[in-house]
């Protein structure tokens, strides 16, 4: 497998409105580790659901979890459709779902790592489409600082 990074993108905290922390523009990441975050499915990938959870700020998974288990990212948006849950997901994602959803608000995490979006494809594809995609990927590729 090759991995190709494309952007950089900060992270945002998806809470719902009478959540406690909604009040807030922006968060420290360490404001947030305490919440209640969504539960993932067993067969969601333990990195993506760590990465939704701030696995990488806190060093393992969080003490509190959803009795509901998300399989899907509309699963996710249901579990945050109360206010018992918090998520954290890239910026453009948070700001997509609080528009799409009016009881969720995204809060800014500034000190968060960022989500870095990257094309993945196998190596030995053979498929000159694939080629050039990647091609056209390295070609937007953000610089070292910025990963």
């Amino acid at each position: 497998m090759r991995a190709q990074p494309v952007r950089v993108e900060p992270r945002a905290l998806l809470v719902h409105r009478d959540h406690a922390l909604a009040r807030r523009a922006e968060l420290d990441v360490a404001d947030a580790l305490g919440a209640t975050f969504v539960s993932y499915h067993p067969d969601v990938q333990e990195a993506w659901a760590g990465f939704h959870c701030l696995d990488d700020h806190r060093g393992e998974p969080p003490a509190q979890l959803t009795e509901d288990h998300a399989l899907t990212t509309l699963q996710m948006l249901g579990i945050m459709s109360t206010p018992h849950a918090v998520t954290s997901v890239p910026n453009a994602d948070a700001k997509l779902a609080a528009q799409l959803l009016p009881d969720v608000r995204a809060i800014a995490l500034p000190d968060a790592a960022p989500a870095v979006v990257s094309l993945v494809w196998r190596e030995d594809t053979g498929n000159q489409l694939v080629n050039d995609l990647a091609e056209i990927a390295s070609s937007l590729a953000p610089s070292d600082d910025e990963l």
